[in-house]
């Protein structure tokens, strides 16, 4: 385990620097020559003007209507209403001028401790400015320095027209901080006071009242207690588990249980621009994506921040499926949202993406599947679970005993085009079916007797759209581009649907992985990497599972380790942004979990072990991946042998599949089952 993520400056860019957070706050500590800045970012901070409530109007019927006329005007007109968007704001920058002749030097983050130090050097001599961070009050942030620094809080406001261009008001700045004005959402102040050596802030109206031991304290006995209870990998690639342990970090830093639920970049918002897509909600993938280390980490309870949000958003879910498709007891939302589930607005095809919705079902599920908390279940999980559900069997018609969706999404593809949507998508079929299957076990945990509509959709709706042997993005139509979205593969991976074990699905996902291959990386995205690396997985191919992730972080990370959505060079892929300081927190999170996967995952009920490891690896160790109904993995190659070892933590079935050969067993609670080859 990497313990210092060392940085050398200059880090010019505030998504280069060195970064901190609590679920709330996040600090980013970047600089050059002889100025260090400390961004501060709140991931509670919005401008909740604008955005669009769904409307009645606003219905499945009605859009149907205007597609099949081709009436792009009005569709544009009725579903991507343009003007403000909700976002989140920046909050402010903490200066240190370093004095004449100073430079800084490196930075260094302890992951075993929290804490951040940027050295730099004066006249031959070297000091240090450290940063720590409060993970108990989540108001509260500490930077100690060399007394003669002068230091200096610079509101957003100052750095950046975008706050007066939506009409916020100057701050109002004095000796112990600043309080900034919104014009619709309550003020908020930053305070600080210096004593010395030591500047003290807080989020609110309270003086920080916390020492440095006592920071420093809190931080050691936080940090070694989440090292101690996650899974310990180690890796024979240096580059490969230093973002392994770094990310998992940064994973904890932004989703922890208490916290604001994490959006494309955590709370570490830049200070002198508004977010990239406002920061906000993208249910699509990306933030599925930024929690898909929780489960095979077994930080379980970090999703219940996100699944707490979703359960505020009751009334409005189901009001956004009364108006979509005209039922009372459905649950739907669009794919791109702020903290009070208002709609972006601008991407009429992300409002009508009812996969959005599928997506977070499964991942309540997947919860319940590894955590075993059927209390959750009962309280919102299953309730919410069946109103997506209700949605889907709105949406489709049956004809001559045949289900079908007749119009929907892949995500994004095709963008806002009239032609952006078509009949069965194979993602939002995969994603129904899945549903489907995880209904059915989650009734059968609660005692609850299933839906017969489900066993009807199940047996009567297809599992994907196939064209010409391979799957389609939709009936008729095969990709026809590279696209970050892999979305027709998603009956794959994350829904587990369709298997290239599986004789009837064999052909099919060979010819479609064919065609994948060849249209190639060219218009990918960084958070494309670790979805590709779990599909090469799956298909078996260990090595390019593998390269797709030291791909990514040789391409799609910046000097200091910031997770870009484009390549941080030309050459690879041709870009979608056109800004390569665009900074995501997905692809960094996709990329834990991606290598978890490598060493164990779950496919049809089985696990399948080391199905990932190439044969280049010949020495590599990990110990505690948890896995599916309460096991836990653990697995090591040493001088040519390879050893699992697969606890149960409940009692379970196990079903195993290692190096081709399967295995099914009944393990009781504790019990140890070991392999060796």
């Amino acid at each position: 385990m990497i313990m210092k993520i060392i940085h050398s400056f200059p880090l010019p860019h505030v998504h280069m620097g060195t970064t901190v957070g609590n679920g709330v706050l996040g600090l980013s500590v970047w600089g050059a020559k002889d100025a260090l800045h400390i961004t501060i970012g709140n991931s509670a901070l919005w401008d909740h003007r604008g955005g669009m409530s769904w409307r009645p109007e606003q219905n499945f019927r009605r859009f149907r209507e205007l597609i099949e006329s081709g009436d792009r005007e009005t569709l544009f007109a009725e579903f991507q209403p343009g003007g403000l968007r909700p976002s989140l704001i920046p909050a402010g920058r903490l200066t240190l001028r370093l004095g004449m002749g100073a430079i800084l030097a490196r930075c260094i983050l302890h992951i075993d401790d929290g804490l951040v130090e940027a050295f730099y050097c004066r006249n031959g001599v070297e000091y240090a400015v450290q940063v720590r961070l409060s993970q108990t009050d989540r108001e509260v942030f500490g930077v100690r320095m060399p007394e003669e620094l002068e230091a200096e809080l610079i509101p957003a406001y100052r750095l950046s027209g975008a706050l007066a261009e939506r009409g916020f008001e100057p701050p109002e700045e004095d000796a112990g901080g600043f309080t900034q004005k919104r014009p619709a959402d309550p003020p908020f102040r930053i305070n600080f006071h210096r004593e010395g050596v030591l500047l003290l802030f807080r989020f609110g109206e309270q003086a920080p009242s916390i020492s440095w031991d006592e920071l420093a304290t809190e931080n050691r006995k936080y940090w070694n207690e989440f090292q101690r209870n996650v899974p310990q990998v180690h890796l024979p690639d240096p580059e490969l588990q230093k973002f392994y342990d770094w990310n998992l970090f940064r994973f904890q830093c932004m989703t922890t249980p208490g916290g604001v639920p994490a959006g494309l970049q955590g709370p570490w918002i830049e200070d002198d621009r508004l977010p990239p897509w406002s920061g906000d909600y993208h249910f699509n993938i990306n933030v599925q994506m930024c929690y898909w280390p929780a489960f095979q980490t077994g930080r379980w309870e970090n999703l219940l921040p996100l699944f707490q949000l979703l359960e505020s958003w009751e009334e409005t879910l189901r009001h956004n499926a009364r108006c979509f498709v005209g039922i009372d007891d459905g649950f739907t939302m669009p794919h791109a949202v702020d903290d009070r589930c208002v709609s972006m607005g601008d991407f009429w095809a992300g409002l009508i993406d009812h996969g959005c919705s599928l997506w977070m079902a499964h991942l309540m599920w997947e919860y319940v599947h590894y955590s075993g908390d059927d209390n959750f279940l009962r309280r919102f999980g299953f309730r919410y679970m069946k109103g997506v559900m209700r949605v889907v069997e709105a949406l489709l018609e049956e004809c001559d005993g045949i289900f079908a969706l007749p119009c929907a999404v892949s995500p994004e593809y095709r963008g806002n085009r009239l032609d952006a949507c078509g009949r069965n998508p194979s993602f939002q079929l995969a994603a129904i079916h899945r549903l489907i299957l995880d209904l059915e076990e989650a009734a059968e945990l609660l005692g609850a007797p299933p839906s017969i509509a489900w066993q009807r959709i199940r047996e009567m709706l297809p599992k994907a759209a196939v064209m010409e042997g391979e799957l389609a993005i939709w009936e008729g139509l095969l990709p026809e581009e590279s696209h970050r979205h892999h979305s027709h593969l998603a009956g794959i991976c994350p829904f587990d649907l369709l298997s290239v074990e599986d004789s009837e699905w064999k052909p099919v996902l060979r010819a479609t992985e064919n065609r994948w291959i060849a249209l190639g990386m060219g218009r990918w995205a960084g958070w494309s990497m670790p979805w590709a690396a779990m599909l090469h997985n799956r298909f078996g191919n260990a090595e390019m599972a593998v390269l797709s992730l030291e791909l990514w972080r040789k391409a799609y990370v910046n000097a200091g380790g910031g997770t870009l959505h484009d390549t941080a060079f030309p050459g690879l892929s041709t870009g979608l942004v056109g800004d390569c300081t665009v900074m995501q927190m997905d692809a960094g999170m996709g990329v834990v979990a991606a290598i978890l996967d490598l060493f164990v995952y779950e496919s049809q009920g089985i696990l399948f072990a080391l199905h990932g490891i190439p044969e280049s690896w010949q020495t590599f160790s990990c110990r505690n991946i948890c896995c599916p109904n309460g096991f836990f993995f653990s697995a090591e190659r040493r001088e040519g042998i390879t050893r699992i070892e697969i606890t149960a933590t409940r009692p379970a079935i196990l079903k195993l599949c290692f190096h081709g050969e399967y295995i099914q067993r009944e393990m009781i609670e504790k019990e140890e089952f070991a392999l060796q080859q």
